[in-house]
This record gives C-alpha cells, structure tokens and sequence, in this order.
C-alpha cells in the first residue's frame, strides 16, 4: 500500500540515526563491518549505512582500533575456507546522548572463527572507546 510507505518515509530519522545527528558532535561514524575488510567497490559502499555505524571516538577510530582491523585482516588470512566475524558495541549509559536516537558507545568489541590446522580457531577482540579521557 502506497499510503502505508508515505507514512514510514515521514518517521525515518523519529526512531533511528540519520548523518545529521553526527554533524558538529566530535564523533566520527564508526564502522562495525569495517571498510578494510572488503574486496570490491559494492561491498565498501554498503559498509557506509548507518545500520553499520556507532560513534567512535575519531583517535581511538584513527589509531588503535585501525591497528586492531588491520590486524585481524592478517590473522584471517591463514584461514582454511570461510572465516566468520561478528562485532558491536557496548552503549555508554554515563556518557551524554549525541542526540535523543543515538547514544554513546563505551567499546567496540568483535569476535572470529575460522578453521586452521584442521580445528576451529575463536578469537575475541574488545577496545575501550575512551571518547577523549
């Protein structure tokens, strides 16, 4: 139904982030699946949504959390076959809202599973988003 679409247009942004809320807040967008990690021009712009975003803090972004991508890229390359990966974030409920939708997060965390040497291989990664302390 057309009329039902109208009505779910008009509410994007009441409930969910939109590029606005990050617009003058000092916090970059942080990406969950990371841009590194993929191989093609397609796959690179679907990392840009913000339903792949939180708030990061930009020299925890820039810095360690960068060194901590590129260094899973490096562990999962010795992978035997598919490697499996799933990250998020823990919300900072101390720390004040970027706006009413979108709140702070305290860590970034990820964790991967991969086979080598004939056995499956977990790993968990956790960083403190120390949002500028």
């Amino acid at each position: 139904h057309v009329w039902g679409l109208k009505a779910m247009v008009k509410k994007i942004g009441t409930n969910q982030a939109v590029n606005s809320d990050y617009e003058n807040s000092g916090y970059n967008k942080g990406h969950l699946y990371p841009v590194l990690h993929t191989d093609n021009h397609l796959s690179m712009l679907a990392t840009s949504t913000l339903t792949n975003a939180a708030p990061q803090n930009s020299d925890f972004n820039q810095n360690a959390w960068l060194q901590h991508e590129r260094a899973v890229i490096k562990d999962l390359e010795s992978c035997v076959g598919k490697a499996y990966v799933v990250t998020g974030v823990v919300p900072d409920t101390k720390a004040p809202q970027m706006s009413k939708k979108v709140t702070v997060s305290k860590y970034y965390w990820r964790a991967t599973c991969c086979q080598k040497n004939n056995q499956y291989i977990g790993k968990g990664y956790y960083g403190p988003d120390n949002n500028g302390k």
